[in-house]
Formats: structure tokens, sequence, C-alpha cells
């Protein structure tokens, strides 16, 4: 839109400029008188126009300024192509005198509208109905009537179409200007009206608008006979000053315009791809904290599904059904859900089922545990035994939920989607967790209900600029949470629009607006795969959304600045124009003069033009031409002379090029003085963003700490004793914290690392001592797994400056990822010569091994090769893309090598021998 309204003002400000630029003397059809008016027009309307960009654009302004402005220049703009249109209709017909008083009639009514709404929306769409539409339509009769009256006069074929094009276009201008108007609850403006045109058509009004301006200009241009070669030099002898004024205002504007669509087209791709990335980011991170909350809770949930008290209990209720077959136990569940739907909060089988033992710690959990909104379990045949709260329903074995948690007998965790709870009347993500025996027999399902809004608290106040905002989707598209919409009430994109998100490679485009408010939105959007989820469809996405207008708001503001340069441009143009246009007409016209008397035999006639420039020497070289006849030796020499001037001033006009290039380049550097400044501004947002996540994992390893040193005091038996089910128990916990605490100091090694903010203490070393303490570290991890570390080392290898703490990490980063991927096996760490100047470090394993296409994502930031069902561990990502940072900062080089899937896999890395670090 921005480039809409820039070249739509600029079409009518040509206009204007080009009709009060016209040579009367091609007036063609006696409107000489009158055609100011269109001209004027043409500048007010033009201004109006980038008064509605600057609007627009969000300048620094007041809008309220603004807002007056435009409320001032539209009505006038209208009144003046108003009064054009009665006069010369009065003139052709002056029976209608009557109606000469009409524009200042409609004026005051438009006066009177804006009196009494105090609404300058109400008062802009009365006068394009009053003023505007009357006005546009008039002129055009006008114009079209005018081109009947003279076509057969011998009309030059240009002029003849320029009228002709002027009066059709402005019979459209007047359709799309004059009775379209902005949106408003009284008819017409409620039916036509832009947004409905917007609906209709699939682009804005404004730019048929547009369109219709660039005809007239032309239409214009035309009609003063510039093409027409038949016109003599004495008719055009006094143009010169229109023309010149003309050429350079012409020359300014398309050299501004081209420079604008240059700067535009150059910088959207840039500025795009540029805040693209940074959101992505902010996406992907939302999406790794939802991921990493869901299975936390899906974690808790297994916990509470391993209880010992809650097994023997479930074993009890299904102990009931024996000697039942599957009618009769499935009679008696449907009996039981009939009773329990009508049944009092005091009646037996209510009290049985919420006042038992399992109950009680049930609603003890909720009363905690603030993000669980219920919790129940079933017995095996899908009869309600213990709930936190009474459930709408008693028998659950028809849900989906139960169906794929149970998994005919064989047991399976469940993540479902978004949905509204009739129990507790609020909006939750439903987990299922199977209960088993210890021959790992299904005998119950545990369903734990996670309260949405709980879930979504750290992104629901999550604020990006002004217009930013944060969006959750599932599969099909529906809205889990979007600004204050209800969750599953509707989609955010169309059905196509999702197909082209799972296409797009990039992770950011432009999209139609989901508000009503329509226009476009930039969104970046990443996976939310939770890898307990179920099969439905592929999951849910984090959307980030920003209007477009925002998005772009630095380009744009650099539009309006040219808007502005073009604005001033324009007043200093005409009257330069009109100052050396006049300064060469009068020469020219004297020389006419001369030629006229010699020509009627006036030889003693005196020529004196002094301009000091091209004009002042062709007028000495007449007075020589005609000295010529008189004595031919002394026109060679004023001809020697008048040479040698005009090699001067060519040479004055070189040094002028000269001063002009350089004021040119000093508009250049200040031009760059601009780009830094937004460059700045960028750099500031990234650097607010990774403070903000190096804040957050600061703030998070305080309780982390707290929490670690209080599971070990009571896992010791400092607190008490424990029994076996409480340390199993307690050791999940652990391990789930220590999880935790690697994902977050990963992240704060990676924020330090990419702001150069990580201190690196380079000293010799032993790298054999270093990998034989390495290996040895990890000896528990791999024998937990059956495996064995081995050690291949080269004894001759030199001592080499490196960091030990942070090649160490690199190692045990490696030998881990080994562990995990090798079901079976050895790891061998080896260390050899690398070449010349290097030494070699390898671990090698015998496991899953890589695919050649996933070897290039290894080090990437925030990959993970194995994702959903497959994953077998959490993590950020980072542990490789850090290693590759350290190895990096030593001087060397780190890559992956394997031969196919399932054959293991060689991680490698070469340290210089002599030092050739990079600058830090």
């Amino acid at each position: 839109m921005v480039t809409v309204y820039f070249f739509y003002g600029l079409a009518f400000l040509t206009m204007g400029a080009v009709i009060f630029l016209m040579p009367r003397k091609q007036d063609y059809f006696g409107l000489d008188r009158d055609i100011k008016f269109i001209g004027l027009f043409g500048l007010l309307h033009g201004l109006y126009e980038w008064t509605e960009l600057l609007t627009l654009s969000g300048g620094s302004m007041s809008m309220h300024v603004i807002r007056v402005i435009r409320g001032a220049l539209l009505p006038l703009s209208f009144i003046v192509l108003f009064v054009f249109g009665v006069r010369i209709l009065v003139r052709y017909r002056p029976k209608l005198k009557i109606i000469f008083f009409l524009p200042i009639v409609c004026l005051i009514t438009v006066l009177g509208v804006y009196i009494f709404s105090k609404d300058f929306t109400v008062t802009m769409i009365f006068s394009r109905y009053l003023i505007g539409a009357p006005g546009i339509f008039l002129t055009a009769a006008v114009l079209l009537s005018a081109f009947k009256k003279f076509k057969n006069t011998g009309l030059p074929l240009t002029v003849s179409i320029g009228i002709y094009v002027s009066g059709i276009f402005f019979i459209i201008y007047g359709v799309f200007s004059g009775l379209v108007t902005p949106e408003y609850g009284f008819f017409p403006a409620s039916v036509f009206n832009n947004s409905n045109f917007m609906k209709l058509f699939g682009f804005p009004v404004q730019l048929v608008r547009m369109i219709c301006a660039a005809m007239l200009a032309l239409g214009f241009f035309m009609m003063t006979g510039v093409f027409n070669k038949g016109v003599s030099f004495m008719a055009r002898k006094t143009t010169i000053k229109a023309r010149l004024t003309l050429i350079i205002s012409f020359s300014i504007f398309v050299t501004m315009t081209l420079g604008a669509i240059l700067v535009y087209f150059s910088q959207a791709n840039l500025l795009q791809a540029s805040i693209g990335k940074e959101y992505l980011q902010i996406s992907r991170l939302l999406s790794n904290y939802i991921n990493e909350t869901i299975d936390g809770e899906v974690e808790d949930a297994k916990s509470y599904a391993t209880r010992s008290i809650w097994l023997n209990f479930l074993k009890e209720q299904n102990n009931k059904y024996q000697g039942m077959n599957s009618e009769a136990i499935k009679t008696y569940l449907l009996d039981t859900d009939k009773k329990w739907m009508g049944a009092k909060p005091d009646s037996p089988i209510i009290k049985e089922c919420l006042e038992n033992r399992v109950s009680v710690g049930m609603a003890e959990i909720v009363a905690v545990r603030k993000s669980i909104a219920e919790l129940l379990a079933t017995d095996k045949f899908g009869g309600l035994v213990a709930a936190s709260g009474r459930s709408s329903d008693f028998y659950q074995a028809d849900e989906e939920w139960w169906q794929k948690s149970y998994n005919d007998g064989k047991g399976n965790i469940f993540v479902g989607e978004a949905e509204h709870d009739e129990s507790s009347g609020i909006w939750v993500i439903p987990i299922a967790i199977p209960f088993k025996d210890k021959a790992g027999a299904v005998i119950g399902i545990c369903k734990y209900n996670i309260s949405l809004n709980r879930l979504l608290a750290g992104i629901k106040t999550l604020s990006i600029g002004k217009t930013g905002r944060v969006a959750l989707i599932d599969g099909e598209g529906r809205i889990i949470f979007y600004q204050n919409l209800p969750p599953m009430s509707r989609q955010l994109f169309s059905d196509e629009e999702l197909i082209g998100i799972r296409a797009n490679k990039k992770g950011y485009a432009f999209f139609n607006n989901p508000d009503p408010n329509g226009g476009k939105i930039f969104a970046a959007f990443s996976a939310v795969n939770p890898h307990y989820i179920v099969g439905r469809g592929v999951g849910w996405t984090m959307v980030i959304l920003q209007d477009a207008d925002e998005t772009m708001a630095s380009l744009y503001k650099f539009i309006v600045q040219l808007v502005g340069v073009a604005i001033v441009l324009l007043i200093v143009i005409i009257p330069v124009g009109s100052f050396f246009g006049n300064f060469l007409s009068v020469p020219i016209h004297e020389l006419n003069v001369a030629a006229e008397h010699i020509m009627a035999g006036d030889w003693s006639y005196k020529l004196n033009v002094k301009t000091g420039d091209d004009l002042e020497g062709f007028t000495e070289a007449f007075k020589s031409m005609v000295n010529t006849v008189k004595n031919k030796q002394e026109e060679l020499e004023d001809f020697s002379k008048n040479l040698e001037r005009m090699v001067e001033d060519r040479t004055k006009e070189l040094s002028h090029t000269q001063a002009a290039t350089l004021n040119m380049l000093e508009d250049l550097a200040e031009s760059k003085k601009e780009l830094d400044k937004y460059s700045k501004k960028l750099e500031e947002s990234l650097r607010i963003k990774t403070d903000f996540t190096s804040m957050v994992s600061h703030e998070l390893r305080t309780p982390l700490a707290a929490i670690k040193e209080g599971i070990s005091i009571v896992a010791d038996g400092t607190a008490g004793s424990i029994n076996k089910d409480q340390e199993g128990f307690l050791d999940i916990a652990k391990r789930n914290v220590d999880r935790l605490s690697r994902l977050i100091n990963d992240i704060l090694n990676f924020q330090k690392l990419e702001a150069g903010k990580m201190e690196f203490r380079f000293a010799e070393h032993d790298i054999n001592e270093v990998v034989e303490e390495a290996g040895r570290m990890m000896t528990s991890a791999a024998s937990g797994k059956g495996l064995e570390i081995k050690a291949e080392l080269d004894e001759v290898l030199p001592r080499v400056k490196f960091d030990k703490d942070r090649i160490m990490e690199v190692l045990i980063n490696l030998i881990d990822n080994a562990i995990k991927y090798t079901d079976k096996g050895e790891i061998i760490i080896r260390t050899s010569r690398g070449g010349e100047n290097f030494i070699k470090v390898s671990v090698s394993d015998t496991g899953a091994g890589i695919k050649d296409t996933d070897i290039p994502r290894l080090f990437k930031q925030f990959e993970q090769l194995d994702q959903g069902s497959t994953r077998k561990t959490g993590s950020t990502g980072l542990g490789l893309a850090i290693s590759k940072d350290i190895i990096k900062t030593h001087g060397g080089r780190i890559w992956a090598e394997s031969t196919a899937a399932g054959a293991g896999a060689t991680f490698s890395f070469v340290l210089p021998i002599a030092e050739r670090r990079r600058s830090s």
C-alpha cells in the first residue's frame, strides 16, 4: 500500500506540474483561463495522497496534525475541480448561471457535517459524495464536450487522444474515488466501500485510483502538444522556460521513482530474511518450551501410575469382575453409568468412588499441582474407580483417550489434542498412562488432564512489537491459542496456507491476515512435536505473527523520507526552472528581433546580449557572421576569440559537473549513515533476545540446584529411611533434574559462544592424558549399557596448547553421544597425527550410524536427527554446535563420518600443533 500511495500521489503532482507549465499558445480548447484549477487539483490531491502515506507508515509527525491536514486537503482539492467544471459549463451554457455558487453550497454542507459529527472519516466521506463525485463527473463532461466541439478543427492526433483519455479516466476516477469510500455504518458507505471492494476484486481500490491518476497525467501531457511537429519556431520561442522546468521536474521525479523502486525491492527481501530468521528462533524456543513442558508432565503422570498403593487398589477393584463374562461386565458398567449420571453427591455410588484412599490422594495432588485440572483412574474395563473430583461419566472405555492408552491390552502413553473438559469446565490437554502389574499386564488407566491455561502461561504474555502475537495451532490449523479466541473455535490458516506452511523450508512467509481487518501478516513457524504424542496428523505448530506493515516499517519510513525530499524538490524546482527558463528565453528573443532587422536591411542594428554562457557566444558568432560580408579576416579573428571563450565556458561546466559529483557522494555518505542506524537497531533487538535467553537460563539454575540438593539428601537417607519404591522415584526425579541442568548449561554455553564471551585458558597439555581422563569419566555410563570404552593412543604425540576444560567438554559430549546411540559393541577413542601440523582425535562407535543426507545437519544449532517417537533423549540440539565452536576457536576442525545407517559412526577433530587460533 505504501508503494501504491507513493505513485498515486506522484502521478497527481506530475499532472499538476504539467498543467501549470502547459504552453499557452497551444491551448486548442479555449480553457487557458481555467485549466489552472485542474492543475491546482492535481497538486492538492497529490499532497493529500502523500498524507495518507504518512498515516499508513506511522511517521513521527503528530497523527492529529496529519488528520487535520488530510481533512482540509481532500475537500479543497475537490472544490477547485468543481469550480473548474462549473466555470466552463457556465461559459458554454450562460443560462446555467444559477449553478455558479453550487460548489460553495456543497462546501458549506460538508463543513456542517463536520460540526455536527466531529468525525473526520464521516466528513471525508461526504466530501467525496457532495464535492468529489459532482466535480469529477462535471470536469469529465466538460473535457469530452470540448473534444467533440473541436475534433474536426485539425487538432494534432496526440492532443485529441490526450483530451479524450483525460475525459474517460476522469469518469472512471469519479466512480472509484467519489463513490467508493471508507467503510461506515450508513448507506451507501456500508456497501460501496474500500473493504468490500478488496473482498470482491482481491486488490485495493487505491490501485485503480493510482492507474487513473497516471493516465490523467499522461493525457494532460499529451494535451500540451509537445509531440506536434507542425508547430513553428515562432510558436515555440516562448515555451523554453516551461520546457526547461518540465524537463528538470520530470528528470528528478523519474530518478527518485527508480531509486525508490530499486531500494524497496532490494531491501525488502533482505529485511524480510533478517526478521524472519529472528522470529523463527523465537518460535523454535517457544516450541521447545512446549515440548519440554508436555514431556515433563508425562514423566510426572508416569510416576503416579507406578504408585504401589494405587496398583494394589486397582487389583482389588478388578477382582469384583471375577466370574463375569465380557457381556455381563459391559452391561454392569453401562447400568452404573446411568445411575452415576443422576446420582446426588451424597449417594453411595458417588461416595464409594470419590472417598476411597486413592481418590483422596488424587484430590491432594490436584490441590497442590495447579497445572492439573483433573486426575482419575479406571479399572481394566473402563469403569471409574477413583478421581480427584466428580467426573461427568462413570464409563470411560468409549472415550478415545482410554482406547488409545489401553491399546488392546498392550498399554500406551497417550497425549491428546486440546479439548473442553466437562467435569472441570476448562480447556485441557489429556494425558493417559496405563497401570501395569509386575507381569506387564494392563490393570487400569490413569487420566491426567493438564490445564491449557497453565501449559500456555509462558507464552500468553509474550509481546513482540506493537502488533506481534503468538499462536499455537493443531495439525488441522485449528487454534489452540491465539489472542482471546476460544481454543478450537476456528482455523487460523486456510487449508491452502497450511499446505504452503508445511512445504516452506525457510520457516517464514507473508500470509493473509486471519483477523477481520484484512491486510497482510508476516509469520514465522516451527513444529511442536512432543515425542509422546500418538498419531493425529503432523502435530502442533508454533506461529509468530506480525502485521506486514510493522514488519516492513523501517523500509516504509525510508520511502516516506524520499517522499519528503520529493515534496521539497517540487517546491524548489518550479521557481528554479522559471528563473533559468527566463534566462534563456530573453536572449533568444533578442536574437530573433536582430535577425528580423537584418533581413529588412538594417545592418546597423545593435545586438547586445550579455549572459556569460553559450548564448552570448552564439550572439557574438551571429554578429561575426554578419560582419563577414564586410571583412572575412575580422570574422576569422572573432571566431578564434569566441572559440577560446567557448573552451573556458566548457572548463567552467566541467568544474560545475565535478562539484555536483562531490555533492552526490556526500548524499550517498549520508544515506549510508541512515542504513548504519537501522543496522544498529537490528543488532540491539538481537542482543535483547540473547540477554533474555541468558536471564531465563540463569534464573532456572537456582531452583534446580535446590531441587537437586533436596533429592540427594532424601535419597542418601539423611532425611529418614526410604523404601525401594521411593528410591526409584527419587532416581527418576534426579535423572530429570540432571537432564534439565544439562540443557540449561548447553543454552548458556551456546549464548556465551555466540556473544564471544566464553573465556578460554590455553596452556600446554598432553592430549593422551585428557583422552584417558575423559574415558574414565564415561566408563560408568558405558558399563550401564554393557559397552566397553577402548583407547588407542599414539604415544609419541607432542604437547599442544589448548583449553583442557573445553576440550574435555568436547570429548565427553562425543563419547556421551556414542553411548546414547550404541546398544551393543564398543567405543574406541584414537589419537594420531592428523598431518604435519595437527594432532587428530577420533571417537568411533558400533551404533546406529548416520545417513549421508543427515551428516550436513549434525553441527547446526537446535538440530536433532531423531524426532518424535524415535527420539532417544531430550536435549537442546546444541551439543555438537557448541563443540564445533570450541574446536573452531582452537583453530581446528570437527567432522563426522559414517558408511551407512546401522554401521556405526566416527566423530573426529584436529588441533594445531603450532598456534593458529582465530582471533576472538
